[in-house]
């Protein structure tokens, strides 16, 4: 398993996008590394990825559905870093107003905040 330091995401190219969601009120423009790019740095290539929240929360994505684009790991709302309060540090979101694909009920339990820990599936 390989450890990142907030750094190494930090300095990950970012993303950025502006959607309403159904945790927010009105659009928000949510900005952060794509999670490709997160996974691709941890040497992720196939398989599914566990993702954990801080409340032990966890979901399971297939590496192969996993875009440029989407989902991102936001660690910033309309241009500043938000804390646990506001589900951050970093949550993980779609563009949910780009396509209805990403209005879905499976998508939105995807959408995991206050994100602590992601590994590839069977490497615990």
């Amino acid at each position: 398993m390989i450890k990142l330091q907030s750094e190494d995401i930090a300095a990950l190219q970012k993303t950025s996008f502006e959607t309403s969601n159904i945790w927010t009120e009105g659009t928000v423009i949510f900005t952060g590394p794509s999670l490709k790019s997160v996974i691709e740095l941890a040497n992720i290539t196939d398989g599914f990825v566990t993702l954990t929240a801080v409340n032990d929360y966890i979901i399971q994505i297939a590496v192969k559905s996993i875009t440029e684009n989407a989902p991102i790991i936001a660690n910033s709302i309309n241009g500043k870093p938000f804390d646990s309060r506001e589900k951050g540090p970093y949550w993980v979101v779609f563009p949910y107003d780009s396509d209805p694909k990403y209005q879905q009920e499976e998508i939105y339990a995807n959408s995991i905040w206050q994100l602590v820990a992601i590994e590839k599936d069977g490497e615990w």
